[in-house]
């Protein structure tokens, strides 16, 4: 199914030693106060109760559905919910809209919902089977400021307000996408690699875009850098 999105969806190093529970659950030993460090905010009670709810559910249902890799679970937290948390360090504020392009099933979109409530954030995917993955989570979990959709990124109306991408497109396609699909003054986040540098020739010509300021920026996650490409539209 293609799905036309008509406009943007409006609402009306600490020790990561993993241990597995009883349940089959994986949890860092002291996770919270890696993502305070990485927001620079602090994070509360009722979020990192739902943040732990996604990534059990990830290294549960998901996992057996195919939503991550076999070996994922040992490193749910410093891959997958970490990572994810770092887009939000570019917005000041959070963003009134989200559009999580390639979701997959909700990284990076699923945890943003979570430390933005009160951001209307959509799940896009094309792949029908990883959208009512992504559904079921959102009905298990509870939480209501997010929904899947699915779509291809080119029937993906524009006047985005924010995007983010976790690795859904090669950095120049993300580009011409996302220069689409922004309204004047919104911004896309792009996460591009771990550790190593990115490639940057492929980003080479991204400021001939007539209003498009692009930049990278790498944040340190543990012990390594995530490098990020961030997108402002003028």
């Amino acid at each position: 199914m293609r799905t036309l999105l008509t406009e943007p969806l409006k609402r009306s190093k600490p020790n990561l030693t993993v241990s597995r529970e009883t349940k089959g659950h994986y949890h860092p030993v002291v996770p919270f106060s890696v993502l305070e460090q990485l927001l620079d905010r602090p994070v509360d009670a009722a979020t990192t109760a739902r943040l732990t709810e996604y990534a059990d559910w990830l290294v549960t249902e998901g996992q057996v559905a195919g939503g991550i890799g076999p070996h994922e679970a040992d490193r749910i937290w410093e891959r997958h919910i970490y990572d994810s948390a770092v887009f939000a360090r570019f917005w000041a504020e959070p963003p009134s809209t989200c559009v999580d392009l390639g979701s997959g099933v909700g990284l990076p979109g699923m945890v943003l919902a979570i430390l933005w409530p009160d951001t209307a954030i959509q799940l896009v995917d094309r792949a029908g089977r990883r959208v009512q993955l992504m559904r079921r989570a959102i009905r298990i979990l509870g939480i209501t400021n997010v929904e899947a959709v699915e779509s291809d990124i080119d029937a993906v109306a524009g006047g985005q307000e924010a995007i983010v991408m976790r690795a859904a497109l090669p950095p120049p396609e993300a580009q011409k996408a996302c220069f689409r699909l922004l309204d004047s003054g919104g911004k896309a986040v792009l996460g591009l690699s771990r550790s190593a540098e990115p490639n940057t020739q492929l980003l080479q010509g991204f400021d001939n875009e007539p209003g498009l300021k692009t930049s990278i920026e790498a944040v340190k996650v543990l012990d390594q850098a995530v490098w990020m490409l961030i997108m402002s539209k003028s």
